[in-house]
């Protein structure tokens, strides 16, 4: 009855350091400030006495066959009932067996065989090399295209420059006359100008002439009155103007261009004489007080407007306030024009080409620079961030051996609990069976009991045996891969170093030989 006690203690204590440990598994040597995931709690269920004797009765059995001197004094091998026992508590070690085949990462669906892998991959894989060959096929690339774009920008840029210079000789011009390229903000200034100019002269008409014509009327000859003055300028001062004052070999003479400006004079001072005239002469037909001559004069007028020249003595304020105002306004869109652009016709646009062509120059010169220069940082600081996956996939390594040696430690605390557990059946059913039978008890009575099905971790688990490590295997491996790790780093910042001094000499030869 004693060993009974015993064992049942014994039981207990196991049972509740095994499950008692699973609380705590998270402190100790392995916690740190980002400890990864742990393994999933997933443990080996110990059979208790007390399920034995519930559904085997080891003890009540063994008064039974003892009270009937079974087994045999002279039997060497176990009872039916010692081996039905053992059965009993096999089948339930071998179902636990089964059922926990593999652990996986707390939070994931990832096995801990893969998480060993993936950190020895990282550990023992010297990825720096393969990074650094990357980056130098990379760079190659880059810098075989930068060669070509540094080719192209100053063969484009001596094309331009030839252009102007060619067109300097051609067209008798200054050497220091160069081509005048207005920035994109002073050219929309320029493009607010004839359109502003539009507008207010429109709106300078309507009000001269609201006192002799309707709403819409007025509108309507304001704004086709405008577009003489304006567009019309606007079209002569870019296609004509600056042929005719700047004969170029792409233009035609001055003799081919002055009928067109001739033409447009005479539209531009007859038009506007026209409305002088017609507004004199209706101002007079609004003042008549007799109706019927008021229409007389009216009618006049309309006449009289056609043929403008013939009355211009009658011409009133208002009529050449609108004279004025049109002229006025054609003269300045006739210089917003002329200057709209370079007024040497097509030396503008060769100016603008050129203008480019050293904006891209530079821009390979500064800007694209600047992107291989800090190539070296970036790929510095890739090269860091590779070094610190290796440490901490180090770090990782022994934290999950750690683990593994938990889940092991509880594989041999099962097994103990087992043979315990065994070891208290087997004695209760022989202590009552000793108890009640008058004969002596077989010899193997006194034999230690077969517990072969019981099996250490490196059977049952193999695949995960090679991970485990005891702890000063674990600090001394641990200790060799951190010195390789800084080793093969150290090494291979300095090669990335050399590589960046060298062909950062050759990019700036290629920039000094731009110039």
């Amino acid at each position: 009855m004693l060993k009974r006690i015993l064992g049942i203690a014994a039981a207990a204590l196991l049972i509740n350091k095994l499950f008692g440990r699973k609380k705590n598994s998270s402190s100790g040597k392995n916690e740190k400030k980002n400890t990864p995931n742990e393994i999933k709690a997933r443990y080996w269920e110990p059979l208790e006495l007390e399920v034995i004797e519930k559904n085997f009765r080891p003890g009540e059995k063994g008064r039974n066959e003892g009270s009937n001197n079974s087994p045999l004094s002279d039997q060497k091998r176990i009872c039916a009932t010692e081996g039905e026992l053992v059965h009993f508590v096999k089948s339930h070690y071998n179902k636990e067996i089964r059922q926990i085949r593999s652990w996986v990462i707390e939070g994931t669906d990832i096995d801990i065989q893969r998480v060993f892998r993936e950190k020895k991959r990282l550990i023992y894989g010297n990825g720096y090399l393969q990074e650094f060959n990357k980056m130098v096929a990379s760079w190659n690339s880059n810098i075989q295209a930068y060669r070509l774009r540094v080719k192209q920008a100053v063969e484009e840029r001596h094309q331009a420059r030839e252009a102007v210079r060619q067109f300097k000789i051609q067209n008798n011009l200054m050497a220091g006359r160069e081509p005048q390229v207005h920035k994109k903000q002073f050219q929309i200034i320029k493009i607010l100008v004839p359109i502003i100019l539009f507008f207010t002269e429109v709106s300078l008409n309507i009000t001269g002439l609201a006192e002799v014509l309707s709403g819409s009327e007025a509108v309507i000859t304001s704004v086709m009155l405008s577009l003489v003055n304006v567009g019309l300028s606007f079209a002569v001062g870019i296609l004509i103007l600056t042929h005719f004052f700047n004969p170029v070999g792409a233009s035609k003479s001055k003799v081919f261009y002055a009928p067109f400006l001739g033409i447009y004079f005479f539209v531009l001072v007859y038009i506007n004489a026209v409305m002088g005239v017609f507004r004199a002469m209706t101002e007079k037909a609004n003042m008549t007080l007799d109706p019927q001559a008021a229409i007389a004069i009216s009618n006049e007028a309309i006449t009289a407007a056609v043929y403008p020249f013939d009355d211009l003595s009658a011409i009133t304020f208002g009529g050449f306030f609108l004279m004025l105002v049109g002229f006025f306004f054609a003269f300045l869109t006739l210089l917003d024009a002329y200057f709209f652009k370079d007024p040497i016709p097509g030396y503008g646009k060769l100016g603008e080409h050129r203008a480019a062509a050293e904006k891209r120059v530079d821009k390979i010169k500064h800007e694209d620079t600047l992107v291989f220069t800090s190539t070296e940082s970036s790929e510095l600081a890739r090269l860091n961030q590779k070094h610190e996956e290796r440490l901490e996939a180090n770090e990782s390594w022994k934290f999950y051996v750690d683990q593994l040696q938990k889940v092991v430690e509880y594989y041999e605390q099962f097994n103990t609990l087992t043979k315990e557990v065994l070891d208290s059946a087997m004695s209760l059913y022989r202590e009552q069976n000793e108890k009640f039978r008058t004969t002596p008890p077989p010899s193997y009575f006194s034999e230690p009991i077969d517990n072969s099905f019981i099996k250490p971790f490196s059977t049952n688990y193999s695949h995960l045996i090679d991970e485990y490590k005891t702890d000063a295997e674990v600090s001394i491996i641990g200790k060799e891969n951190e010195d390789r790790i800084y080793k093969e780093y150290s090494e291979m910042q300095e090669k990335y170093i050399e590589f960046f001094n060298n062909e950062k000499s050759e990019l700036f030869s290629i920039v000094e030989a731009i110039d």
